[in-house]
């Protein structure tokens, strides 16, 4: 890691290798998790982690946050406003801590920044106009002149597991709209990116959010299986593999989940396709953020009168792709999440070459590059 990369990445941790348990940041009594340089591979920093006895505490404190009541709706929108604004102001510690230990490069993790901006925007919106229905109940019998209505409330301790590839808008994506209806959040980021939730807790917490209302956990799995244990969590949201949806959905009983899972995303050029408009968009969906998300383009379906001219000029643009270090704003394409991922890559593309497939661009490893 170069000097000003390790000053902005010693800068950016503080107290960010800890837990935030009832609004004060604390040591985690659970093992400690070293985080890579995903470039280098060198450690970068340490967390700790929650064990049992922590979760629990956790719990306690956000179910006690949510029963004392959160700020009114017009105050949660102020928080979340005042959380886009500082968010603007600390883009450059949070570009540099995702390409550390994310290996995004700078044009993702900019995009990253200016899409969680976007987010907590939307949601303060939403916080000021969350509201219910109010029905004429004149086509029941005997109703006539009267009117029901129904009121929107939170469902209180909302559990959010969220994953590697989006380090800041998925996380922001669980995060704000929780807190915009008024519920208390735990959040439990991934062990690859731990930092760049943390930093983003500390500046809902500088924005404002009560104490209790916010509540961060680093671990694996062990302190998801401790929050499904505790009813209090009446929410589970989460983004990863469908193994560990089909898991948590179980654990979760009649409790409400929102599962976001691994999917194939087909693309698909027609005969009658515009390949100069869409050969770029396939390139870039296909190598932003080095493949590794829900919606890259994973499997390409073309129309064969076209095959050999997509072939040729996609080729062409995937060799022109610069790669590499992800500190260099040239860079399109950086490191997978660890070697050993980049491993499985390398093996996978080995594979289809002896099962009769032809490598038309790459196919090698450096570190974690593919």
């Amino acid at each position: 890691m170069d000097r000003q990369a390790t000053a902005v990445f010693d800068t950016a941790m503080g107290a960010t290798h800890q837990l935030l348990i009832a609004g004060a940041w604390v040591e985690g009594a659970g093992p400690r998790v070293t985080v890579q340089d995903k470039f280098r591979l060198q450690p970068c920093a340490t967390i700790a982690t929650a064990d049992a006895a922590q979760v629990r505490l956790a719990v306690d404190a956000a179910h006690a946050a949510f029963r004392r009541g959160a700020p009114v709706a017009y105050e949660r929108g102020m928080v979340l406003d005042r959380a886009a604004a500082l968010m603007e102001e600390r883009l450059p510690t949070f570009v540099r801590t995702m390409q550390i230990e994310a290996g995004f490069t700078q044009a993702d993790a900019t995009g990253e920044v200016r899409r969680c901006i976007q987010t907590l925007r939307l949601s303060s919106e939403e916080a000021r106009r969350l509201a219910g229905d109010v029905i004429p109940l004149a086509g029941a019998p005997g109703q006539a002149g009267r009117l029901g209505f129904t009121l929107r409330v939170p469902l209180g301790v909302v559990a959010a597991i969220t994953p590697f590839n989006s380090p800041l808008n998925t996380v922001t994506h669980k995060v704000a709209p929780a807190l915009a209806a008024g519920n208390a959040l735990i959040l439990k980021p991934s062990t690859h990116t731990p930092f760049t939730a943390s930093l983003l807790v500390q500046v809902l917490l500088d924005a404002g959010v009560p104490p209790g209302f916010l509540t961060l956990l680093h671990g694996s799995g062990d302190v998801v299986r401790h929050l499904q244990a505790d009813d209090r969590v009446r929410f589970f949201a989460f983004t990863g593999s469908t193994e560990v949806g089909r898991l948590i959905q179980q654990a979760a009983g009649l409790r409400r989940t929102q599962m976001e899972l691994g999917s194939i995303a087909c693309t698909i050029v027609c005969e009658d396709a515009d390949l100069d408009m869409a050969l770029p968009k396939i390139v870039n969906a296909g190598y932003r953020k080095a493949g590794q998300v829900c919606t890259s383009v994973q499997l390409l379906l073309v129309h064969e009168s076209l095959q050999a001219t997509v072939e040729t000029r996609l080729a062409q643009m995937v060799k022109a792709l610069p790669y590499g270090d992800p500190m260099d704003p040239r860079t399109f394409v950086g490191p997978v999440i660890s070697e050993e991922a980049a491993r499985r890559i390398e093996d996978w593309v080995a594979q289809a070459v002896a099962d009769g497939a032809q490598c038309l661009a790459g196919g090698t490893r450096e570190g974690a590059v593919v």
